[in-house]
């Protein structure tokens, strides 16, 4: 069951990566609460939580995610992050990223600090979690950012269509390049699992690593995997763009994700 940690990892990032504000309603504090749901044929396999705050001067964004019932049980897997910041007219300033996990009884912690001048100092509790990727050299680690404050910084307002940007991150881990990119527009209806019906636009979105590989992966040399999809709607009144629906793609076959529940404050 090792082998559902990557895979599984990589899902709650892709969903933190899509909350961003809308070009519209640009003043005040907003504040945004989503929870999806992530089904493997049909059964639920975990769960994650975004809770964000961006007003005039800051940001908070935070992650929850779990495992649910038979992957719960074979590895309590648990992840978080947070990227917290300044808003300085239109940039965005990064003062640190969190992200912790659980896999089993295995821990590990990922703290990046940006001191200024576009540098960034991290650190991996235990190192010895290193062992499992190939380094990212030093250079490669300074002037990108996390991935949560890279999202909110292109699709602040003003940013227009959240399917069409492209920017380099990098989570402590990994250096890599995101790709959103757009795939049309569908209706969409309510589930059992989604509480939203409605018009959203359809993106394609892509990762090329430019450094920091997993050595079981290169070992192995994966294929890459096709784009993972994601349906964004925008929320009238309150000017705030919120993924509705995600599909990826994992060796296991495809992983829905649909959102189950939301709570929205308007700017004040």
């Amino acid at each position: 069951m090792n082998r559902l940690k990557p895979a599984f990892a990589a899902v709650p990032l892709a969903c933190a990566l899509t909350f961003a504000p809308a070009a519209a309603n640009t003043g005040g504090q907003r504040q945004v609460s989503v929870e999806l749901v992530f089904l493997w044929k049909g059964l639920p396999v975990f769960r994650m939580n975004i809770d964000a705050e961006i007003t005039a001067r800051r940001y908070d964004v935070r992650t929850r995610s779990r495992a649910l019932g038979v992957v719960w049980a074979f590895t309590r897997w648990t992840s978080t992050s947070r990227a917290e910041g300044r808003v300085d007219g239109p940039q965005l300033r990064p003062v640190q990223y969190l992200s912790d996990s659980k896999f089993r009884s295995r821990k590990s912690l990922i703290s990046l600090t940006y001191p200024g001048q576009g540098q960034t100092v991290t650190r991996i509790t235990p190192p010895k979690s290193r062992e499992d990727w190939t380094p990212v050299p030093e250079a490669l680690q300074q002037g990108a950012p996390d991935p949560l404050t890279a999202i909110v910084a292109r699709l602040r307002p003003g940013g227009g269509n959240p399917c069409s940007w492209s920017g380099e991150v990098y989570d402590g881990r990994r250096r890599y390049r995101l790709s959103f990119l757009p795939d049309g527009e569908d209706t969409l209806k309510k589930s059992m699992w989604n509480r939203y019906a409605g018009p959203a636009i359809r993106c394609k979105v892509m990762t090329k690593t430019i450094a920091g590989w997993h050595k079981k992966s290169l070992a192995k040399k994966a294929k890459p995997r096709p784009p993972a999809t994601i349906w964004f709607a925008r929320f009238k009144g309150i000017g705030m763009w919120l993924p509705v629906k995600l599909v990826v793609h994992s060796r296991w076959g495809e992983i829905r994700g649909e959102l189950s529940r939301f709570k929205l404050t308007p700017a004040k």
